[in-house]
């Protein structure tokens, strides 16, 4: 449990700091561009309201960069704006202090929420974590890692890191697998003309079998009707459940797929996460509307038949 050492890191920063976080950004050189940018949002006083909070704040350098790659936050749609930023402002107070992130990765919700740019109701999430090597890191989409450069800025409701990169909003199921080397299960979504069926949804963990899973089936993927490859597509999509790896004990629980299909995940004593009998590879891998789990083996039913 986390929520003690979150209880008292705020009653520290309350008496530690005196400092808004307007008054922390203004002073941090680094920081002037987003300072300026919040106010311009009408993001700042929100911000600020926000009791217990990690706002992972992208430098000059990082919003430059995004300006010469053509997204000028200060030009913009603004609702692209505050959502990009949303995504950086997290709930929850993360110190790289935090003794938890040394042992685990944390799933951290941002204040984002629907319809901008995310289809998860509870907001989609970062990945923080302390790496071997000691650095302070942040996963966001596409797997993107940044290495956080000043920590544990405190200002009066919460703590602030900066990054010289931005975050990546979580995208969709086609780059995902794109970027991912998970061409041939989204090759299998092509074919069953599952694409329309899987990209829109809400509130869901998708089963990513790898590419040597769907080789390894092919024999019999190969002989299925494309109505039949729809449903098998379909029973790797459970809805109505987020399932990061911190939601996953070892008690068996058993959900319904998409397809309609009963799958029983779980985790070892290892910690090894498992559905059915597939081995998950990859966890918690961010996508638009929830988050996915590269597994090794493609998801058939028991019998083998559809």
């Amino acid at each position: 449990m986390r929520l003690p050492f979150i209880i008292t890191g705020i009653m520290l920063l309350g008496h530690a700091s005196a400092a808004s976080l307007s008054q922390v950004l203004g002073n941090h050189g680094s920081l002037s561009m987003l300072h300026n940018l919040l106010k311009e949002l009408d993001l700042l006083d929100r911000f600020e309201a926000v009791e217990g909070s990690t706002f992972l704040a992208m430098t000059n350098d990082a919003l430059i960069y995004l300006a010469n790659w053509g997204l000028n936050m200060s030009t913009i749609d603004p609702s692209l704006s505050k959502s990009i930023l949303k995504y950086h402002f997290l709930e929850g107070v993360y110190p790289s202090t935090d003794p938890s992130l040394k042992t685990d990765t944390q799933i951290v919700h941002s204040v984002l929420r629907p319809p901008i740019l995310t289809n998860v109701t509870a907001g989609p999430v970062v990945k923080l974590r302390m790496g071997k090597d000691g650095i302070f890191c942040a996963e966001s989409g596409i797997q993107k890692v940044l290495h956080v450069n000043d920590s544990d800025i405190n200002h009066d409701n919460g703590v602030l890191h900066t990054i010289d990169s931005n975050l990546v909003l979580p995208h969709n199921l086609s780059e995902t697998t794109k970027l991912g080397n998970l061409q041939e299960f989204w090759n299998i979504i092509e074919k069953s003309g599952t694409k329309e069926l899987l990209e829109p949804l809400q509130d869901v963990t998708i089963f990513l079998p790898n590419n040597n899973a769907v080789k390894q089936r092919l024999p019999l993927l190969d002989a299925l009707t494309a109505e039949q490859l729809s449903i098998l597509v379909a029973n790797h999509a459970i809805m109505n459940h987020v399932l990061y790896h911190t939601t996953i004990t070892d008690e068996e629980m058993e959900l319904e797929t998409l397809g309609g299909m009963k799958v029983v995940v779980k985790h070892d004593s290892k910690g090894d996460i498992f559905v059915n009998a597939a081995k998950v590879v990859t966890k918690d891998v961010l996508i638009f509307g929830g988050v996915a789990h590269i597994v090794d083996d493609v998801l058939v039913p028991s019998t083998g038949r559809l």
